[in-house]
């Protein structure tokens, strides 16, 4: 998450359980920092983190593409489903 994300998201991120890791937006790249993560977890398959389902904002394609990289690393059957608010479904 970037260093001056707003509060609230922070905030609401943390409340459902994440592991918030920050990056300057400025200075660093979020690919890079996303590797920097992946590097960090655990490497036996024993260990491996597994997920079902991903649901990840369309928005403009960044968030879902990067976010289906790193999971597509760290658990390979995850299925990537993209979402958006009714009111403002552009990908459908």
């Amino acid at each position: 998450m970037p260093k001056d994300a707003l509060p609230l998201k922070l905030e609401t991120t943390k409340s459902y359980g994440g592991n918030v890791v920050f990056y300057d937006r400025y200075t660093e790249k979020r690919d890079e920092v996303a590797m920097k993560v992946k590097e960090t977890l655990p490497k036996s398959k024993e260990e491996s983190i597994t997920l079902d389902y991903l649901f990840v904002c369309v928005g403009g394609g960044g968030l879902i593409a990067e976010n289906s990289l790193v999971a597509s690393a760290i658990s390979p059957n995850t299925k990537i489903i993209g979402v958006e608010p009714e009111a403002g479904n552009d990908a459908q």
